[in-house]
């Protein structure tokens, strides 16, 4: 495009009014661009709020599932209490020890129950006999002590030998 001096002032109008146009156009193009820009960003705004709400509520639905495993491991735990109890009870009855005794069994298995069973029987049954060694030995504070034991754990079972 060739210089052409503007030589009237409706042509200084013209070539204004066209730039003035053009700017104008620039102006509109970047306006509806920030527009849609705002509008995005209102979007994205109320995305984020909704997502910001659903994990409040993930939050509080974990909260309350750990709750609700911690219930359940806790009943859990007093069942197998329970469950053990009630073997204890059972085998005890068996063997024919009074209740006073049963607190001296220990275990969790019906192995286990069996042996601490087992054990408390042999040593009610070991209650009557006379303890070896001299007699310095049975007199002794631990002597005694360990023959007051025997005798209150003879007298649990009954009496039996």
């Amino acid at each position: 495009m060739a210089f052409e001096p503007i030589m009237t002032e409706e042509a200084l109008e013209g070539v204004m009014r066209t730039r003035i146009n053009r700017l104008n156009e620039k102006h509109e193009k970047e306006r509806a661009e920030d527009l849609e820009k705002i509008k995005e960003n209102d979007e994205l705004k109320a995305k984020l709020a909704e997502y910001e709400a659903s994990a409040k509520e993930s939050a509080k639905a974990l909260e309350d599932a750990k709750k609700k495993d911690a219930e359940i491991a806790e009943l859990k735990g007093s069942i197998k209490k329970y469950e053990s109890d009630s073997l204890k009870t059972k085998l005890a009855l068996s063997a024919h020890l009074k209740p006073d005794a049963w607190k001296y069994i220990s275990g969790n298995t019906e192995d286990e129950i069996k042996e601490s069973i087992a054990g408390l029987n042999d040593l009610l049954k070991g209650a009557g006999s006379a303890p070896s060694g001299s007699s310095e030995d049975a007199v002794t504070k631990e002597g005694a002590n360990r023959a007051k034991e025997l005798a209150q754990l003879k007298a649990l079972r009954g009496g039996e030998s």
